[in-house]
């Protein structure tokens, strides 16, 4: 679609031959991004929990004298703590997208080096793709 400027319909009448005579080939393709995918989401998963509980613990410290000091009953105190959950939320956002970017980044890049491999014409990182005796 960006190399021949062409819609949906288009591109996938001029995917289609491809499709059919390399069907294996795109086949491997889904069982191994499939895979990959999986285990990157757990991977990611996994950080994004380890730094979920090291950022929730001051985030405690400060909610547990919020609670000492100022009685929840008070709209200063409740303030308060919605003000750290709403910041312990955006920090988790902003932890979540920093470490899944360059995951979807990458898988989104092997696609399109195994359809470059797969079918020449459809190859839109000629300039980027590494050499046969780089491999």
């Amino acid at each position: 679609m960006v190399q021949s400027d062409s819609g949906v319909l288009a591109a996938w009448r001029r995917l289609w031959p491809s499709i059919r005579s390399s069907w294996k080939q795109y086949l491997a393709y889904v069982a191994v991004a499939f895979l990959l995918t999986a285990a990157t989401g757990v991977i990611v998963s996994v950080v994004v929990g380890i730094v979920a509980v090291v950022l929730l613990i001051p985030i405690l410290v400060a909610a547990a004298v919020v609670h000492v000091t100022v009685s929840l009953a008070s709209p200063i105190g409740l303030a308060v703590l919605i003000a750290l959950a709403v910041l312990f939320l955006v920090a988790l956002l902003v932890v979540g997208t920093l470490s899944q970017v360059p995951v979807v980044t990458s898988l989104r890049y092997y696609a399109l080096l195994v359809l470059g491999d797969i079918e020449e014409s459809f190859d839109v990182l000629t300039d980027r793709r590494p050499s046969v005796a780089d491999r």
